[in-house]
């Protein structure tokens, strides 16, 4: 990043369903435009953490596929999740987003009564 870029703190959490959940590893299969609601029911925080970004508000690819890279050939020391990929959440800010077979998908949390 260059000097004369504003940084951003970006706050993170990554969320997993364990490995012998029905939905681990299966993508979404979304259609152009649709909502799409993850049930928060199975998933597990396994990460939170911070990042600088330069990048204008709203844009979040480039954080998503840092966070996923660092992950996956460096991970902190205390991290306890496993490798990235389908199925799994990064929440950006409070917003979440689905890794699915063709890259990334915000999607809504959907609350269970």
């Amino acid at each position: 990043m260059k000097n004369n870029e504003a940084h951003r703190l970006i706050r993170y959490e990554i969320y997993q369903l364990p490995a012998g959940h029905p939905d681990a590893f299966l993508g979404l299969f979304p259609r152009h435009g649709q909502r799409i609601y993850v049930k928060r029911t199975g998933y597990e925080l396994v990460y939170a953490g911070k990042t600088e970004t330069a990048a204008p508000p709203g844009e979040f690819l480039d954080i998503l596929e840092r966070i996923f890279v660092k992950f996956n050939l460096k991970p902190p020391v205390d991290y306890r999740g496993r490798s990235l990929g389908v199925s799994d959440i990064i929440s950006l800010n409070g917003q979440p987003f689905f890794y699915d077979n063709f890259g990334w998908f915000q999607v809504l949390w959907q609350e269970e009564h």
